[in-house]
Formats: structure tokens, sequence, C-alpha cells
């Protein structure tokens, strides 16, 4: 199809090439009005572009344009353009339409770190991994034998000097070639803030290729928190790596790589650890595989409809789960106007739509999971600068977060009547986009001014919080990559959360500690509420004081409180989601933030005791 409508297209150029160029000749080259399936052709032969319908339409070879006798239309910059490109349901020509999505990949393959695992119980071929913490290297050494003391001590491995997980392959003395064991010293865990067994992630990606099995392990070691079930979870998110863009197999012109291309043969791989919980590493290392992918995805290949795919193609994998999708104008006739009108300016492609996955039993508690999908956030009309922009594909990080969490609880079997509310746009700078001063009305009556529209997200989460809390559920969480103000307050990687309920905001507290998935309450402090008051509208979307930096966070926690219509336990989430440099098992690029954390809090609430397995 591609070919054929290259060659037309170009065949449609060379003609008009012959036509003359005088504008007075050029009158008998009209073309009456375009109906359907012209329009239709023309967009296709025509690059993707949409133009008007007017009375008569011609054909300027000189400005290469599309003129109307009574009007001119330039391309789709038009009003009346841009309705058109909405009222008929069209996709323009993209480079992206003829290769693989690479949604597909990001959900098939998140559990690709299997390839780093064995079920063999032949363990008499694989290595041992010795684990041992640095202060304790000295006691461990004396039980060792000399030729081992001594490779280590001539490679500078001792004294143990670093801060940092290390460790040292030991060659085999009696079989010249091959090793003897891996020596691992964990670190103080300075850089995870004190979670010394993600250290052990360092192996996955960098030891020599071969079996490895759990060898000696210190009881420091575990009375530090390193378990079976740990170190397998360590090792798994050791070995991501996001191919879908690189590699040998990836064909020319950007396309995506169908499978992962890394062969067993030639990587680490880890036997399972005997009473290490499987199910358990597996599902929380494809969650989080899941959210790495689809965060670091540009957004050219991660918009609205992208959104809406991960969405169905989890669905398919679970029995009875059920996905729909409101979009653009229809939006409007089921009451999600703010969303509407926050994606108003994107293009066809990218069409604004609250996404909804329904799965479990009915007649379970209702537990909601709402996910911010600004698939880019260029800032709208008050536009972001080039380095605010640099990393706005990551902005849709909350929608990976909810689906990432829904992929978890799912898994587990959880007694969970689970919906999963996503709002995705693309926050795009167009003559239909959103305006400052604008006023809009959100789902349950209430009007905002728009003082600035690069504060989107709160807008279309909204919304969603106003749909959610109509099925009375248990617990509503929100996902966000908010605002700035939570970095500058926390960091990048704590997870910084509000909460109108303390019991449940302490029990998510010790939840993060016994997973050690750091994250912070800040209060959602009454004395700014006033700073949101608007003299021509109910609410505004930012306050007074966070045009200059000051409770930022705490105003949009505040704003969204206004549309928790039902006396339910909320968590609001604001999220970097995003690593700005690699460290074992946390590489550069999207990072899962608070997700085990909430894991863990349903896993107490709703889970069997006597099965609650942790990591």
């Amino acid at each position: 199809m591609y070919s054929f409508v290259k060659c037309c297209s170009s065949v449609l150029e060379m003609q008009l090439r012959k036509l003359p160029s005088d504008d007075s000749v050029m009158n008998r080259f009209i073309i009456p009005k375009m109906n359907r399936a012209a329009f239709v052709l023309g967009r296709w032969l025509l690059g993707g572009y949409c133009f008007c319908k007017s009375s008569f339409v011609r054909v300027s070879c000189q400005s290469n344009l599309f003129r109307g006798s009574s009007k001119s239309y330039f391309w789709n910059t038009n009003r009346r353009a841009a309705f058109i490109r909405r009222t008929i349901s069209l996709t323009p020509i993209n480079m992206a339409a003829y290769r693989e999505e690479p949604t597909n990949f990001i959900v098939k393959n998140r559990s690709r770190f299997l390839k780093h695992f064995s079920d063999t119980r032949d363990a008499s071929l694989a290595t041992n991994i010795d684990v041992v913490l640095k202060e304790e290297l000295e006691k461990y050494l004396e039980t060792q034998s000399s030729s081992l003391r001594a490779w280590l001590h001539s490679n500078s491995f001792v004294p143990f000097k670093g801060k940092e997980t290390n460790w040292i392959a030991v060659p085999s003395v009696n079989f010249p070639g091959k090793i003897e064991k891996l020596v691992v010293v964990l670190g103080d865990g300075t850089s995870f803030g004190g979670c010394r067994w993600m250290g052990f992630a360092c192996l996955s990606n960098a030891a020599p290729a071969g079996l490895y099995k759990m060898g000696f392990v210190s009881e420091k070691v575990i009375e530090q928190g390193f378990t079976s079930t740990r170190a397998a979870f360590a090792w798994a998110l050791g070995a991501y790596s996001f191919p879908i863009y690189k590699g040998a197999s990836a064909v020319k012109n950007n396309a995506v790589v169908s499978e992962s291309t890394l062969d067993p043969a030639f990587l680490p791989v880890l036997i399972w650890p005997d009473d290490c919980d499987r199910k358990l590493v597996e599902s929380c290392a494809s969650a989080t595989f899941l959210v790495r992918d689809m965060i670091s995805t540009p957004a050219e290949d991660m918009g609205p409809s992208a959104v809406e795919n991960i969405a169905r193609l989890l669905a398919e994998e679970y029995p009875g789960a059920t996905v729909r999708s409101v979009i653009d104008e229809a939006l409007i006739k089921e009451n999600f106007p703010q969303i509407y009108m926050v994606g108003r300016g994107a293009s066809n492609k990218n069409r604004a739509r609250m996404i909804e996955l329904v799965a479990g039993d009915p007649n379970q508690p209702t537990v909601c999971l709402l996910g911010k999908g600004v698939s880019f956030d260029s800032g709208g009309l008050d536009i972001k600068s080039a380095s605010g922009m640099r990393l706005m594909k990551k902005d849709m990080g909350g929608a990976a977060h909810a689906f990432g969490l829904a992929s978890m609880i799912l898994s587990s079997k959880l007694p969970i009547h689970l919906r999963v509310i996503i709002s995705a746009v693309e926050n795009a700078v167009d003559g239909e986009s959103y305006r400052p001063g604008d006023i809009i009305k959100a789902r349950n009556g209430l009007t905002t001014e728009v003082c600035n529209t690069d504060a989107e997200g709160r807008l279309i989460l909204a919304d969603a919080l106003v749909y959610g809390c109509e099925f009375s559920p248990e617990l509503i969480v929100d996902f966000a990559t908010l605002t700035g103000a939570a970095r500058v307050a926390l960091g990048t990687d704590v997870a910084v959360f509000f909460s109108n309920n303390d019991r449940t905001a302490e029990k998510l507290g010790e939840a993060a500690v016994q997973v050690d998935d750091p994250v912070w309450r800040l209060p959602l402090y009454s004395g700014y509420r006033a700073q949101l008051d608007s003299k021509l509208a109910d609410l505004k979307n930012i306050g007074e004081g966070s045009t200059g930096g000051y409770g930022g966070a705490i105003l949009a926690a505040l704003y969204l409180k206004e549309f928790v219509t039902c006396s339910v336990p909320w968590i609001h989430f604001d999220i970097m989601a995003y690593n700005l440099a690699s460290k074992p098992g946390k590489p550069e690029g999207g990072e899962a933030m608070g997700m085990r954390a909430v894991f863990r809090l349903l896993q107490d609430k709703y889970g069997n005791p006597s099965h609650l397995g942790m990591i």
C-alpha cells in the first residue's frame, strides 16, 4: 500500500509541475467541491496534510497552496481545517505506521530478564557467588584458601576501600581458564538510601558469561535484609536494558526490534534459588520493566493511542479484563471536559482520550488506580524552554505506573475489583490549544481559571478523580509526574506522596520501609488553599505562590483534593519517574517509584497473611 501511495504521490507531483505558472491561466484548473473520498485520497497523496472544503478549490504551482475562491486556507492551520481534521477520523501518513508498534514489544517482552535465569537442578557446573559485607571481608578471607587470598590481595581488592558494592572473579587453580567463584562485597548502600542488597544488581550485566548459583551468604548480610528473593529481584533489575531502538537486528529508518537480541549462551545466568519466591520476583520485575520501557519510549511512539494499546494488550493476558476508551469529542458527551480541553490542540493521531481498564470480581472491594498520561508536554501556549522540554516524553510516567501496579495486582490474584483510569493527552501548541485565561468546567461542575497551560496534569487528573469516586472505591491511588517543586523538595530518588487519610499514609510509609521503596509524605496544608481562589471561577490551576516556586507540589495536591468527591482514602504520588544517572539495577532512563510500596500496602490489606511474599 505504501509503495502505491508513494507512486501516486510522485505522479501527481509531476503533473502539477507541468501546469502553467501564470495565475490567470490557472483559473481554468478548478477542482469542484471535494467529497469525502476525494478528501481521503488527497490526504493520502499529499503527505498527511488536511485541507478544508470550500466552494471551489484551485491548485497554485507557484505557492503550492490550495485556495478557495471566496476564502483562503493554508494547510491545516485554519480553524475550519482543524475542525474537519477532527470530525473525519483519518491517520496521516508517517513512517511509524509502517513499522512494528513498540507497544507490542513492551508488553510481550517485559519478562525478558528471564533469559538471565535458569531452572536447572544440576548445579554441578555452576559457579558459586559468595556474598559478604565490606566490614567482614577480612574475617571471610580467614576461611578461604591461600590462593584466593593471594588473588584478592594481588588485585588490590583487599583491603576493601570503596563505599559501593564490588565483586571479583576468582580463577580456578585446578582448571585454568575457569572461574572458581565470584566474591561479592556489599557496600554501605549510600547510593540506594542504605538499601545494601540492591548492590547485588551489579552482577547480571557485568559478570562473565556462565552459569551461577548462590553460595556462601554471611549472617550479617542476611541481617541487612538480603534474601534469596531479593537477590533474584536485584539480579533481574540489573539485567535491564532498553533495546528497542538499537542493536544488530534493528531495521533502518528508526524501526524497532521485534525481540531482544540477547543470546542466553553469552549471558551471566543465575540458577533460581530454592527458597526464592519466583512468582513474586517475576511479577515485580516484569512490572518494573513495563514502566521503564513505557517511559523511555519516545513520544512519537508512545502517544495516547499507544498508551491505549498497552492497556488492551495487558487486558488480553487476564481473563475477564476489559478496556474501553472515550476519544476526542466523545469526551464532551461523556463529561470529561478538562481532558478534552487540554488535549484539544494535539494532532489527529494523538487525540485525547480517557482509557479505562477493569478487571477482577465486581463483588470484591474496588480499588481505583489513576495515571497522568501526558505523552508529551510542550507546556502548551505557556511553552517550556528547550531544556525544560527535553525529557517531557516521561510525562506519561503516571500512566506507566498505574499499568505496572495493575499487572502486579492481577498477577498475584489479590481479591480486588480493579479499575485503572488513565487521562491520556498531548499538551501541544496549536490554534486549537486551550489558552491562559480560559475558564473550563470539570466533571463535578467546578470551574477552573487557567493561569498557566503548563499546569495541565492536575486538570486531566481532576476529571479522572471525579469519575473514580463515582464507583465508591475503598482506595484511590493516583500517580503523576506533576511538579518540579516535588523534585526540589526531595530530589529525584524519593517519591513524594500526599494523603487525606493519616492511617493510610502511615501504613504506606511502613510498607515502603519493608520493601526498600523510598517514599515521603508531604502535607495537604490548608493554609495554602486560599491561593487557588479565583475571582472569575471556582479555582485557579496554579496558586500565587507556585509562580515563584513556593509550595507548588502542595498547591497541586490541594487542587486535586477538590475533586475527591467521596469520603475515601486517597493517595496522590508526585514522582520523577526517571533516573538521571545510572546505578546498579537503576540505569539512566524511566524508573518505577513507589509502585512496590503501594503493592505491599495492598498485600497487607487484601492478601492472605500466610502467603505474603515480600521484596
